[in-house]
């Protein structure tokens, strides 16, 4: 929740610029917008004064407070009884902290105009310095005074042109935003609501209340609290678009799809060219399942956007996630090459669907698109090494690493990579040198930067090439640097259990756990430990599933569920739990055993044998722990051939690597 503090001095900051218009929300209804706003209702007497008023305006808008504050007080010499000066340099005083001079120019703008615009604006100054001071009993009672003002103002402008055609002047509306953002940040929605519909009442051309309140609560990540205004809004104003793609995204954020739909169709109803709307509809239908509605609406949006990089991204990311890589690279063939772009976007979204199609020396090609000047140029050689090293050519992997690590030799992405490339190339002490003078470097130089993620891929090194103790020692030496850090910790554990030891793994996270009381993997480590030796089995199912309150679309952690589910014989529930974590993870080699362990379980030997061999086609490595995993799927495919009689539940269920967990 946003401090008073921080709400005043942003607001403090953005008062000069004038009357703000909502950009929230359409109108409440379907009539003319309201007439554009009149000038000041505190006309400038002096022309001197004028002028130094327009220069102070100027000073401000270049971001030269004193030069402002200077200007307005030269204005106020010349006309010492304009409230609206006062005000103004008031706020101007606010604006450099100088509080009891702003509070005493507020005061006297009360005092040269009571009633009237001028002491509207010196409690609307008044209420700020109060925010300012954490003083929020004040900050309310000097903004209701300044709502009251300009209500009465309103309804006096109201009175005096009716019958005439005229349309009244409209109040300021800064004071009701403030006020309701004050009542709002005191836990008083509806007092907020109110005051917000009171300013729509005197001003048509506003955004209502609840969508205004809805706005600021989904801005603040409050996105139930959002969700109920909005929901609200929409119902009174259904034409409010804006509204409605507010309460779309944060349905979005609750995990709602089913209603996140529905609202993102509204949207489109109002607006059938909206890109938001068709890229939202077209990610919500591949969470759903359907794949043809999906295609209609990334088609819609390619035709409408053909050109457009953010597009492109969007719906290349959407079929990757849903791991269809596939579909998501023929959709983007049919919508042919875009234009000539230096947006690294493109193809690093293309590298990522052909990394996920194992395409190596492709998506390589394609993150070699991206140029040295692009934002994402690290992360890019960084991917392409990666996937030049899975496709069997190290050495042009480290090739591509070294121009980059000149121009960024403290590019922790792109350190920990060619480490990464060196230790499967079979390099790994050598790729332990190299961290370990990186990291010596930076502790010379007082750098932490980095420090954990060079640890961490020290100790991976070390542990690939053999020497788990000299990794284990030497995540400690990280952890004695940042006794606390989450990375290190978890990477603690997890060579731990490689070492042999699951009980000591299992202690280390739980105290992680201490540390990050809701660190999902750490949840998940622990219950597939206890999954997979078939102790603690109630413990290791609601460690499970809390991890999967915390990240629900993951088919690791779903993968540890039906583990459990399987080992408990709760083949029911093991089965479909097992066939969702492949359907969200994709081929993996570790899902598919066990899925294969429970078709087997449930006397479905043909489904058994097909999952099998798709995990044994899902290996791509020859590390010798992967040799052994392979070989053990192999060896229940040859059993589950030959033997009379079933094996026993999960009885040579391969474990999971620690590194994916």
């Amino acid at each position: 929740m946003p401090t008073h503090l921080a709400l005043a001095a942003a607001l403090l900051v953005a008062a000069s610029a004038g009357p703000a218009r909502a950009d929230a929300a359409a109108p409440r209804d379907e009539s003319p917008a309201a007439a554009p706003r009149p000038a000041p209702r505190l006309p400038l007497a002096s022309a001197k004064a004028v002028s130094h008023y327009l220069a102070a305006r100027k000073a401000e808008l270049a971001g030269d407070r004193q030069a402002a504050r200077r200007e307005l007080e030269l204005a106020a010499a010349y006309d010492p009884q304009d409230a609206h000066l006062r005000a103004a340099l008031a706020e101007a005083l606010a604006r450099i902290d100088r509080l009891d001079l702003a509070e005493g120019e507020a005061r006297r703008a009360l005092e040269l105009d009571p009633g009237g615009p001028g002491a509207a604006e010196g409690h609307l100054v008044l209420g700020k310095l109060a925010m300012l001071r954490e003083q929020k009993d004040r900050a309310l009672s000097e903004l209701r005074a300044a709502v009251r003002i300009e209500a009465a103002l309103a309804e006096a402008a109201r009175a005096e042109v009716e019958g005439t055609g005229e349309a009244p002047e409209p109040p300021r509306p800064e004071a009701f935003r403030l006020l309701a953002q004050v009542e709002l940040a005191a836990g008083e929605e509806a007092a907020a609501a109110a005051t917000l519909d009171r300013l729509g009442v005197l001003d048509p051309s506003q955004p209502s209340g609840p969508a205004e309140l809805g706005r600021a609560l989904f801005e603040r990540k409050d996105f139930a609290g959002a969700e109920r205004w909005l929901s609200r809004a929409v119902a009174a104003w259904p034409r409010d678009v804006d509204s409605w793609r507010r309460l779309a995204a944060a349905q979005e954020s609750r995990r709602e799809d089913r209603q996140a739909r529905t609202s993102w169709e509204k949207v489109l109803g109002l607006e059938p060219d909206d890109l938001s709307a068709l890229s939202a509809l077209g990610r919500l239908s591949l969470a759903a399942g359907d794949a043809a509605g999906a295609r209609a609406y990334h088609r819609q949006l390619l035709g409408l956007a053909p050109d457009d990089p953010a597009a492109r991204v969007e719906i290349a990311f959407s079929w990757a996630e849903a791991h269809r890589p596939a579909d998501g690279l023929a959709l983007l063939d049919e919508a042919g090459e875009p234009p000539r772009s230096d947006d690294g976007r493109v193809p690093f979204a293309r590298a990522t669907l052909l990394q996920g199609l194992r395409r190596w020396a492709d998506a390589a090609a394609e993150y070699g698109r991206i140029g040295e000047k692009d934002e994402l140029f690290p992360a890019a050689r960084a991917s392409q090494a990666l996937c030049l090293s899975r496709a069997g050519r190290a050495r042009d992997a480290l090739a591509t690493l070294a121009p980059a690590l000149a121009a960024r030799p403290r590019d922790v992405r792109l350190e920990t990579m060619r480490a990464y490339v060196l230790t499967r190339a079979g390099r790994g002490l050598e790729a332990a040198a190299e961290l370990e003078r990186s990291i010596a470097g930076r502790r010379r130089d007082g750098s932490g930067e980095g420090l954990a993620d060079l640890y961490e891929a020290l100790g991976s090194s070390l542990s690939k090439a053999g020497r788990t103790q000299d990794a284990l020692a030497a995540v400690r030496r990280g952890l004695a640097v940042t006794p606390k850090d989450e990375t290190l910790l978890y990477a603690l554990g997890a060579l731990t259990e490689d070492a042999g030891d699951p009980e000591g793994a299992v202690a280390l996270m739980r105290q992680l756990l201490e540390v990050s009381p809701e660190h999902a993997d750490a949840l998940n480590f622990i219950a597939y430990s206890e999954a997979e030796r078939g102790v603690k089995l109630d413990e290791a199912a609601r460690l499970v599933r809390r991890a999967l309150e915390l990240r629900p679309e993951s088919g690791a952690f779903l993968d540890t569920l039906g583990l459990v589910e399987l080992k408990q014989g709760d083949l029911a529930r093991a089965v479909p739990t097992l066939e969702r974590a492949e359907a969200l993870a994709g081929p993996d080699a570790t899902i598919l055993d066990h899925l294969g362990d429970a078709y087997r379980e449930a006397g479905r030997p043909v489904e058994a044998a097909a999952a099998w061999r798709r995990s044994l086609a899902s290996f791509d490595g020859d590390e010798h722990d992967e040799v052994k995993r392979r070989a053990a799927v192999q060896h229940k495919l040859s059993e589950l051939r030959g033997a009379a009689g079933r094996p026993s539940a999960g009885a040579q269920s391969v474990a999971l690597p620690p590194g994916n967990r």
